[in-house]
């Protein structure tokens, strides 16, 4: 977060005001801070007395008991009744509560500071007063090209840096508390009266921010600064876009926050507006999303000629897998998407029982087909018979496929291993040659070499299979080398190699590993 300039800080300050309102100090005592009445209570001889810290009066009283709740009998105050001579080291109430105001500065802006506030009762009780604390400060402003604004004190507790107070722009205006954890506090808030006095007779007042609370409101006016059309999205019951945007909901770029009228904010036209109105009078449901926008979006794009009420069955059936949709769709219209889908539900309902799963299922069999290089432009192609049957065959091709190109790197990295091939007495020793081998190898020993098979083909390390030389097919010992070294040996049940295989292992290691001749050097190098 860039530290502001001296003057810059200046600047924004300037729109604050110095002196803290007889109305925010209100707002503090009688809603922020309101469970922060007490009575103490002593004794002198046998009276009890009790002392208010909210009208700070003392007065006698009858056997009131710690902790017990009553009125005052001078205020009339809910007050929390407290035994003087009880200790109160964690006795401190906070709260942390956002203020508007109207801008010093600009009549026309508002600005806004997150304030906490601390009564501190662990001292003399008859002493206590209200601490204010700016944490945070924000500016709304249309005349401000880098607006709104967010700063706050250089460091985190707000002290002097070097000497001298500074402070620094965030980036992203935001509801400052509730990105720390401050379950301490007792209460957390913002004034809702503060706004209304703070917008009247300016821009912000035309926002419909009565419409909306969400958290504490600066997250909608730093979103109303930079997209005025927030305006008429709101007047025209379209406010749940708004809400989706400020609760960070995928909005699918369904939206053009910076248009000038309604037709091109919502990217559609006059014809699909007039449809949709007419169907609300016939009592019709319409929940405007940013999927449903995009389909009729995209139904324009495409020239599907879709009508919004199919628009609506479509944002309705798969609302919660746009993407699979998008997908789909660059292939065919969304009406033979609606068609087939429920073509494919009657034929298969055992494996196909919902549209969504049907759509996925779609959407996958069509990766396949892209991986496999199938053409999509034919109708049999993209249109299965049985999207379930299609789909299983596709698996299966593409594993195959990946096999072949998996085994093609495993036979070569068993080439330029060739000359670690080895014979003595009675064994032998050569490179896997394939990822089923290494499959094999690990069934026949009961051990895990199959797990090796990638780091195999990769070059990091590679798999030797030791055998009789009367018997080459059956496995008898797996090797692993690294770094010209053999770094393990295994039988069956993963045990430790016998003495003929130990005595293998060492001739083998002296005449293939250890011999650094020109010839072989490279060829024998097995990376790590």
């Amino acid at each position: 977060m860039p530290e502001l300039a001296k003057q810059e800080a200046k600047n924004y300050l300037a729109h604050f005001p110095k002196k803290i309102s007889k109305e925010l100090v209100d707002y503090v005592t009688n809603e922020v801070l309101l469970s922060s009445r007490y009575i103490f209570t002593h004794r002198v001889k046998k009276q009890q007395y009790g002392y208010c810290t909210h009208c700070r009066k003392e007065f006698k009283t009858k056997s009131l008991k710690h902790n017990e709740k009553t009125t005052c009998p001078e205020c009339n105050s809910w007050c929390i009744i407290k035994a003087s001579g009880r200790g109160r080291k964690q006795m401190v109430d906070e709260g942390y509560f956002t203020w508007y105001e109207k801008s010093v500065k600009n009549p026309k802006a508002i600005v806004a500071r997150g304030i906490n506030v601390i009564r501190d009762y662990r001292g003399d009780y008859k002493n206590v007063e209200t601490k204010f604390h700016n944490e945070v400060w924000y500016i709304f402003d249309f005349d401000m090209e880098d607006g709104p604004i967010m700063f706050r004190e250089c460091t985190w507790w707000g002290k002097w840096v070097h000497g001298k107070r500074g402070y620094e722009r965030i980036q992203n205006v935001h509801c400052y508390f509730y990105q720390f954890n401050r379950s301490y506090i007792d209460y957390v808030g913002y004034s809702v009266e503060s706004i209304k006095a703070a917008v009247k007779d300016t821009p912000y007042s035309w926002s419909g921010w009565e419409q909306y609370d969400h958290k504490d409101m600066v997250e909608f006016f730093a979103l109303y600064t930079k997209y005025p059309c927030i305006e008429y999205l709101t007047k025209l019951g379209f406010s749940n876009l708004v809400r989706g945007k400020l609760q960070g909901d995928r909005t699918y770029s369904a939206i053009n926050w910076r248009g000038k009228n309604l037709f091109s904010v919502l990217k559609i036209d006059k014809k699909d507006l007039t449809e949709i109105n007419e169907l609300k009078r016939k009592g019709i449901k319409i929940n405007i999303t940013f999927v449903f926008l995009r389909i009729l979006q995209m139904a324009k794009k495409n020239k599907w000629n879709l009508s919004v009420e199919e628009a609506l069955e479509l944002k309705e059936d798969y609302e919660y897998c746009f993407d699979e949709l998008k997908v789909v769709a660059q292939y065919t219209t969304g009406r033979k998407i609606m068609n087939y889908i429920d073509k494919q539900r009657k034929k298969d309902i055992k494996h196909l029982n919902s549209k969504p799963q049907i759509l996925t299922t779609w959407r996958d069999y069509i990766e396949d087909c892209i991986k496999l290089q199938k053409d999509l432009t034919k109708e049999n192609v993209l249109f299965p018979k049985n999207i379930y049957t299609a789909h299983q065959n596709t698996i299966k091709q593409v594993k195959i496929k990946e096999n072949e190109e998996f085994n093609k790197k495993i036979q070569e990295r068993s080439r330029k291993l060739k000359n670690l091939k080895f014979e003595y007495k009675n064994l032998m020793v050569r490179p896997a040659e394939s990822s089923l081998e290494l499959i094999e190898e690990g069934k026949a020993l009961n051990h895990c070499v199959g797990n090796y098979a990638e780091r195999y083909a990769k070059g990091e390390t590679a798999i030797l299979f030791i055998r009789k030389i009367n018997e080459p097919n059956k496995s008898y010992f797996t090797v692993e080398v690294r770094e010209n070294r053999v770094a393990q040996v295994r039988g069956k049940n993963n045990c430790n190699p016998n003495d003929e295989a130990k005595e293998f292992i060492e001739v083998f290691t002296e005449e293939k590993l250890n011999k650094k001749s020109k010839k072989n050097k490279e060829k024998i190098a097995i990376p790590a």
